[in-house]
Protein backbone atom coordinates (compact mmCIF):
# COMPACT_ATOMS: atom_id res chain seq x y z
CA UNK A 1 0.00 0.00 0.00
CA UNK A 2 1.14 3.25 -0.86
CA UNK A 3 2.16 5.70 2.35
CA UNK A 4 0.27 8.28 1.73
CA UNK A 5 1.17 9.66 5.17
CA UNK A 6 5.42 10.15 4.08
CA UNK A 7 3.94 11.81 1.50
CA UNK A 8 2.18 13.98 3.47
CA UNK A 9 4.89 14.74 5.53
CA UNK A 10 7.12 15.62 2.11
CA UNK A 11 4.53 18.23 1.10
CA UNK A 12 4.55 19.30 5.01
CA UNK A 13 7.97 19.74 5.05
CA UNK A 14 8.48 21.55 1.59
CA UNK A 15 6.02 24.01 2.77
CA UNK A 16 7.96 24.90 5.75
CA UNK A 17 11.10 24.42 4.46
CA UNK A 18 10.34 27.08 1.82
CA UNK A 19 8.31 29.66 4.12
CA UNK A 20 10.82 29.51 6.01
CA UNK A 21 13.16 30.50 3.72
CA UNK A 22 10.88 33.03 1.97
CA UNK A 23 10.71 34.59 5.66
CA UNK A 24 14.82 34.40 5.97
CA UNK A 25 15.27 36.13 2.70
CA UNK A 26 17.55 38.88 2.45
CA UNK A 27 18.61 41.43 -0.11
CA UNK A 28 21.13 44.37 0.60
CA UNK A 29 19.62 46.07 -2.12
CA UNK A 30 16.03 46.66 -0.94
CA UNK A 31 14.44 49.20 1.14
CA UNK A 32 12.63 47.70 4.46
CA UNK A 33 9.75 47.89 2.81
CA UNK A 34 10.66 46.31 -0.90
CA UNK A 35 12.23 43.23 1.49
CA UNK A 36 9.24 42.69 3.19
CA UNK A 37 7.01 42.82 -0.13
CA UNK A 38 9.35 40.74 -1.52
CA UNK A 39 8.83 38.16 0.87
CA UNK A 40 5.57 38.14 0.87
CA UNK A 41 5.68 37.34 -2.72
CA UNK A 42 8.12 34.34 -1.45
CA UNK A 43 5.76 33.34 0.94
CA UNK A 44 2.92 33.26 -1.29
CA UNK A 45 4.49 31.27 -3.92
CA UNK A 46 5.71 28.95 -1.63
CA UNK A 47 1.95 28.18 -0.15
CA UNK A 48 0.94 28.28 -4.24
CA UNK A 49 3.05 25.46 -4.89
CA UNK A 50 2.33 23.09 -2.24
CA UNK A 51 -1.41 23.06 -3.21
CA UNK A 52 -1.20 21.13 -5.96
CA UNK A 53 0.85 18.27 -4.23
CA UNK A 54 -1.46 17.92 -1.64
CA UNK A 55 -4.65 18.25 -3.91
CA UNK A 56 -3.30 15.45 -5.93
CA UNK A 57 -2.29 13.17 -2.70
CA UNK A 58 -5.55 13.84 -1.33
CA UNK A 59 -6.95 12.21 -4.85
CA UNK A 60 -5.07 9.50 -4.89
CA UNK A 61 -5.73 8.14 -1.22
CA UNK A 62 -9.91 8.72 -1.53
CA UNK A 63 -9.20 6.80 -4.63
CA UNK A 64 -7.00 4.11 -3.46
CA UNK A 65 -9.75 3.81 -0.09
CA UNK A 66 -12.49 3.07 -2.63
CA UNK A 67 -10.59 0.61 -4.78
CA UNK A 68 -10.24 -1.15 -1.27
CA UNK A 69 -13.67 -0.66 -0.34
CA UNK A 70 -15.15 -1.80 -3.79
CA UNK A 71 -12.37 -5.26 -3.64
CA UNK A 72 -13.68 -6.24 0.55
CA UNK A 73 -17.07 -5.76 -0.48
CA UNK A 74 -16.79 -8.12 -3.79
CA UNK A 75 -15.02 -10.47 -1.46
CA UNK A 76 -18.25 -10.97 1.21
CA UNK A 77 -21.06 -13.30 0.66
CA UNK A 78 -23.92 -11.37 -0.99
CA UNK A 79 -27.60 -12.27 -0.05
CA UNK A 80 -29.61 -13.26 -2.37
CA UNK A 81 -32.40 -10.88 -4.58
CA UNK A 82 -34.92 -13.95 -5.47
CA UNK A 83 -38.18 -14.70 -3.72
CA UNK A 84 -37.09 -17.36 -1.45
CA UNK A 85 -33.52 -15.78 -0.53
CA UNK A 86 -35.45 -12.66 0.71
CA UNK A 87 -37.96 -15.92 2.87
CA UNK A 88 -35.17 -17.13 4.22
CA UNK A 89 -33.63 -13.41 5.10
CA UNK A 90 -37.39 -12.70 6.87
CA UNK A 91 -37.40 -16.19 8.72
CA UNK A 92 -33.19 -15.81 9.58
CA UNK A 93 -34.72 -12.42 11.19
CA UNK A 94 -37.29 -13.80 13.01
CA UNK A 95 -35.02 -16.22 14.47
CA UNK A 96 -32.64 -13.16 15.68
CA UNK A 97 -35.04 -10.79 16.56
CA UNK A 98 -36.56 -13.25 19.42
CA UNK A 99 -33.27 -13.67 20.82
CA UNK A 100 -33.16 -9.86 20.96
CA UNK A 101 -36.55 -9.37 22.52
CA UNK A 102 -35.36 -11.74 25.00
CA UNK A 103 -32.64 -9.48 25.99
CA UNK A 104 -29.46 -11.27 24.24
CA UNK A 105 -27.12 -8.42 22.97
CA UNK A 106 -26.70 -7.44 18.96
CA UNK A 107 -22.97 -8.21 19.35
CA UNK A 108 -22.94 -11.78 20.86
CA UNK A 109 -26.16 -13.02 17.81
CA UNK A 110 -23.31 -11.40 15.61
CA UNK A 111 -20.53 -13.10 17.28
CA UNK A 112 -22.01 -16.55 17.18
CA UNK A 113 -23.97 -16.27 13.57
CA UNK A 114 -22.75 -19.77 12.49
CA UNK A 115 -24.51 -18.63 8.99
CA UNK A 116 -24.26 -15.64 6.34
CA UNK A 117 -27.90 -15.86 6.46
CA UNK A 118 -28.36 -14.99 9.82
CA UNK A 119 -25.31 -12.01 9.28
CA UNK A 120 -27.62 -10.58 6.12
CA UNK A 121 -30.53 -10.20 7.82
CA UNK A 122 -29.07 -8.69 10.70
CA UNK A 123 -27.38 -6.12 8.33
CA UNK A 124 -31.15 -5.66 6.66
CA UNK A 125 -33.46 -5.28 9.87
CA UNK A 126 -30.60 -4.78 12.33
CA UNK A 127 -30.31 -1.20 12.10
CA UNK A 128 -34.62 -0.48 12.43
CA UNK A 129 -34.08 -2.71 15.29
CA UNK A 130 -32.03 -0.97 17.02
CA UNK A 131 -33.48 2.28 16.30
CA UNK A 132 -36.60 1.31 17.87
CA UNK A 133 -35.13 -0.28 20.69
CA UNK A 134 -33.48 2.98 21.73
CA UNK A 135 -36.52 5.35 20.44
CA UNK A 136 -38.36 7.98 22.43
CA UNK A 137 -40.26 11.11 21.45
CA UNK A 138 -38.08 13.94 20.82
CA UNK A 139 -38.53 16.84 22.85
CA UNK A 140 -39.80 19.96 21.53
CA UNK A 141 -36.40 21.65 20.81
CA UNK A 142 -34.68 18.07 19.26
CA UNK A 143 -38.22 18.12 16.91
CA UNK A 144 -36.79 21.85 16.03
CA UNK A 145 -33.21 20.87 15.78
CA UNK A 146 -33.42 17.44 14.46
CA UNK A 147 -30.19 15.21 15.46
CA UNK A 148 -28.48 13.79 12.38
CA UNK A 149 -29.55 10.17 11.27
CA UNK A 150 -28.20 7.42 13.72
CA UNK A 151 -25.07 5.97 12.58
CA UNK A 152 -25.42 2.01 12.40
CA UNK A 153 -21.56 1.96 10.81
CA UNK A 154 -20.34 -0.07 14.11
CA UNK A 155 -23.31 -2.64 13.44
CA UNK A 156 -22.85 -3.01 9.80
CA UNK A 157 -18.87 -3.14 10.50
CA UNK A 158 -19.06 -5.88 12.60
CA UNK A 159 -21.57 -7.95 10.33
CA UNK A 160 -19.03 -7.59 7.71
CA UNK A 161 -16.10 -8.39 9.92
CA UNK A 162 -18.24 -11.96 10.61
CA UNK A 163 -19.15 -12.23 7.16
CA UNK A 164 -15.41 -11.91 5.94
CA UNK A 165 -14.57 -14.87 8.79
CA UNK A 166 -17.13 -16.65 6.74
CA UNK A 167 -15.76 -16.18 3.70
CA UNK A 168 -12.04 -17.32 4.80
CA UNK A 169 -8.99 -15.53 4.70
CA UNK A 170 -8.88 -14.03 1.39
CA UNK A 171 -11.87 -12.30 2.75
CA UNK A 172 -10.46 -11.76 5.81
CA UNK A 173 -7.58 -10.15 4.45
CA UNK A 174 -9.42 -8.00 1.92
CA UNK A 175 -11.81 -6.23 4.84
CA UNK A 176 -8.54 -5.37 6.36
CA UNK A 177 -6.75 -4.14 3.84
CA UNK A 178 -9.83 -1.98 2.94
CA UNK A 179 -9.76 -0.11 6.46
CA UNK A 180 -6.11 0.50 6.91
CA UNK A 181 -6.74 2.48 3.51
CA UNK A 182 -10.08 4.06 5.39
CA UNK A 183 -7.24 4.52 8.69
CA UNK A 184 -4.73 6.52 5.85
CA UNK A 185 -7.41 8.84 4.19
CA UNK A 186 -8.79 9.68 7.77
CA UNK A 187 -5.69 10.92 8.31
CA UNK A 188 -4.98 12.18 5.20
CA UNK A 189 -8.36 14.52 5.63
CA UNK A 190 -7.18 15.84 9.35
CA UNK A 191 -3.77 16.64 8.63
CA UNK A 192 -5.08 18.04 4.76
CA UNK A 193 -7.37 20.63 6.66
CA UNK A 194 -4.51 21.85 8.45
CA UNK A 195 -2.59 22.62 5.37
CA UNK A 196 -5.08 23.80 3.97
CA UNK A 197 -4.98 26.83 6.44
CA UNK A 198 -1.15 27.43 6.11
CA UNK A 199 -1.37 27.27 1.98
CA UNK A 200 -4.15 29.86 2.31
CA UNK A 201 -1.81 31.83 4.80
CA UNK A 202 -4.14 31.77 7.59
CA UNK A 203 -3.13 30.38 11.31
CA UNK A 204 -4.79 26.97 11.78
CA UNK A 205 -7.34 26.58 14.27
CA UNK A 206 -5.25 23.77 15.80
CA UNK A 207 -1.64 23.77 16.52
CA UNK A 208 0.56 20.86 15.25
CA UNK A 209 0.75 18.66 17.94
CA UNK A 210 -2.88 18.53 18.41
CA UNK A 211 -3.90 18.03 14.81
CA UNK A 212 -1.27 15.38 14.88
CA UNK A 213 -3.46 13.42 17.61
CA UNK A 214 -6.87 14.14 16.08
CA UNK A 215 -5.25 12.34 13.10
CA UNK A 216 -4.11 9.68 14.60
CA UNK A 217 -6.65 8.73 16.40
CA UNK A 218 -9.41 9.46 13.33
CA UNK A 219 -7.02 6.67 11.59
CA UNK A 220 -7.54 4.01 14.71
CA UNK A 221 -11.13 4.92 14.45
CA UNK A 222 -11.16 3.95 10.91
CA UNK A 223 -9.13 0.85 10.96
CA UNK A 224 -11.00 -0.62 14.04
CA UNK A 225 -13.86 1.27 14.38
CA UNK A 226 -16.13 2.09 17.71
CA UNK A 227 -15.34 -0.65 20.34
CA UNK A 228 -17.96 -2.93 21.16
CA UNK A 229 -19.34 -1.53 24.00
CA UNK A 230 -19.78 1.84 22.43
CA UNK A 231 -21.50 0.36 19.24
CA UNK A 232 -24.97 2.27 18.62
CA UNK A 233 -26.56 -1.10 18.43
CA UNK A 234 -26.23 -1.89 21.73
CA UNK A 235 -26.88 1.20 23.44
CA UNK A 236 -29.63 2.18 25.89
CA UNK A 237 -31.60 -1.27 26.94
CA UNK A 238 -34.92 -0.85 26.98
CA UNK A 239 -37.48 -1.87 29.58
CA UNK A 240 -38.93 -4.91 27.89
CA UNK A 241 -35.46 -6.25 27.39
CA UNK A 242 -34.61 -5.24 23.78
CA UNK A 243 -31.33 -4.15 23.11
Amino acid sequence: MTDFKARLSTVQRGLDTARGQAAGYTDPGLSADGLQARRQELDAAARAAAAPPLAALRAEVAAAAQTAADSASAALPKAGTNADATALTAAKWAQASMLLTAGKPMRDIIAGATDVGTLHALAEYGPSWSEAATYRAPTLGEALSPAPAPDHSALLRSIDQKLAEHAGPAAVAALAESNAAAGEAAYVAVMGERLDSLIAGTTPSSSAMSTALAAADAEQLAVNGQAPDDAPADAGATEDGAV
